[in-house]
């Protein structure tokens, strides 16, 4: 699947040369900071700290759940019939697996 991430400007992703919806700001500042990663885990307590800036609600476990899962939708289509294969859960945490090329920023490096 051709993925491309647009990070210089307003932060955009195209599956198949498709820009896909990323929902509202919660949503994307955790696609944010998993690309800032750069690949690499992100316990889940960090995303929650970084997402509401170490005051987070009482249900802010399921709701990062929500918003994995609603980025999963859009990022992997195909996902119902299979494991995930680019946002995915390791450990306590979760991973960006994309190219390093996929990223616009990253080709300009």
């Amino acid at each position: 699947m051709p993925f491309e991430v647009r990070v210089l400007g307003a932060l955009a992703v195209h599956v198949d040369g498709v820009e896909v919806p990323l929902g509202g700001p919660l949503p994307r500042a955790l696609l944010s900071r998993l690309l800032i990663a750069g690949g690499e885990v992100v316990s889940a307590s960090t995303i929650i700290d970084d997402l509401w800036h170490q005051s987070p609600p009482r249900t802010a476990t399921g709701t990062l759940q929500a918003y994995v899962s609603t980025l999963r939708r859009v990022l992997e289509p195909a996902h119902a019939q299979k494991s995930p294969e680019v946002l995915v859960r390791t450990g306590s945490g979760y991973r960006l697996l994309i190219p390093h090329d996929a990223v616009d920023a990253n080709v300009f490096v």
